[in-house]
């Protein structure tokens, strides 16, 4: 099975994206994160056609679904501010009964599943977070 995996540098917030053929285990993550220590893994999942395919799906998917439970179509990546800490919005899960937002910590890079309700409410509640750009020219 081929699996495709997204990753954002840790500092610069460039995203990396990779396709390898392997079944979705906790090593081959793990192997990610050796191979590839100045990323971090925002997602992972089985990949359909070209990797550029499966990024643009995922976008269309997540817009489409964004609307019918009451997210903004451009939450996709973003900063929100909840009671748990501050978290990027990595994408919907629409078969997940209750938590269809996935959503990734970052104060630690731990992914979470929150409520569609609960991040409506920390955008109409805080807005987005800006990024902060940690590159200096001094």
């Amino acid at each position: 099975m081929q699996i495709t995996a997204i990753m954002e540098h840790k500092t610069s917030k460039r995203i990396i994206v990779g396709s390898v053929e392997s079944p979705p285990t906790r090593e081959l993550l793990q192997q990610l994160d050796r191979d590839y220590p100045d990323y971090q893994l925002i997602d992972a999942y089985p990949a359909k056609g070209s990797i550029l395919q499966s990024i643009q799906h995922q976008e269309d998917s997540f817009s489409r679904w964004a609307a019918a439970y009451g997210l903004p179509a451009d939450c996709l990546g973003k900063l929100v501010n909840t009671s748990d800490g501050i978290f990027r919005i990595t994408g919907i899960e629409p078969k997940n009964r209750k938590y269809k937002v996935k959503c990734i910590r970052i104060s630690d890079g731990h992914m979470f599943k929150s409520t569609p309700e609960s991040i409506k409410l920390s955008i109409d509640t805080h807005g987005y977070i800006q990024e902060q750009n940690n590159d200096s020219n001094q």
